[in-house]
């Protein structure tokens, strides 16, 4: 393997699982695919994201209250991060914002239709839009 694609691959997956499916509840809890709380607190709607991954989230919470942070970007260099919204118009939004700005993503950052998908690459800087599947 060439020592690009070995950092590649270390920063894809730092020994945790690179997908997960999140369960946003109508109280604000999060939960994962094996029912832990991976939520910032139990009702706060809130999930940051420590590493560059795949992400399936169905939200039962009010518009713009389902929200996942992408990881800085500074520590996710060459990092891929891919989120679908799979109930965004019937259960609720996701919104994706940027850890350095605090601040939802500008346009692709609302998954608010069923199935609206969005992946973004990290600079070393900053988070590039990679894909857009935003309706």
């Amino acid at each position: 393997m060439s020592k690009f694609a070995e950092f590649i691959h270390k920063n894809q997956s730092p020994g945790e699982d690179t997908f997960l499916r999140l369960n946003f509840a109508a109280t604000g809890l999060v939960t994962d695919q094996y029912g832990n709380d991976v939520g910032t607190t139990s009702t706060s709607g809130i999930y940051k994201m420590k590493h560059p991954g795949c992400i399936h989230a169905v939200s039962a919470l009010a518009d713009a209250a389902a929200i996942i942070y992408l990881p800085p970007a500074q520590e996710a260099a060459c990092g891929i991060c891919f989120i679908t919204a799979t109930t965004g118009a019937t259960g609720g939004d996701i919104s994706v914002y940027d850890e350095e700005t605090g601040a939802e993503i500008t346009t692709y950052g609302d998954l608010d239709a069923d199935a609206d998908h969005v992946a973004f690459i990290s600079d070393g800087l900053n988070w590039r839009l990679l894909f857009d599947g935003v309706a």
